[in-house]
């Protein structure tokens, strides 16, 4: 974990950093297993962790995309994936779409 990132989520309650910690792995491995992804970046942007897939490009960067969860509640893990796999390629499927139309 990059350091100064790791002072933002330790600085949260620990309930809520558990979970937090545990939707940041989910992101690494949806990144792991997703083809053309490439490894993540895990940097601070506006004050938040944000992942960005600085050596492909392939995707925009996950940081705030306002996805609500409460937090008593479960985190829907097999749709958050799908909402984290498809931010992780974006790029490549605008892509892939602009050359289709070309």
């Amino acid at each position: 974990m990059n350091p100064t990132v790791g002072k933002i989520f330790a600085a949260y309650p620990p309930k809520l950093r558990k979970r937090l910690l545990a939707v940041r792995q989910m992101i690494f491995d949806v990144a792991k297993r997703t083809e053309g992804v490439g490894k993540l970046q895990e940097t601070l942007k506006w004050g938040e962790p944000a992942y960005v897939t600085a050596a492909t490009g392939s995707g925009s960067t996950i940081r705030n995309r306002c996805i609500v969860f409460d937090e008593s509640e479960r985190v829907p893990a097999a749709e958050l994936k799908i909402c984290i796999g498809m931010a992780l390629t974006y790029h490549q499927k605008r892509a892939r779409d602009w050359n289709a139309t070309s």
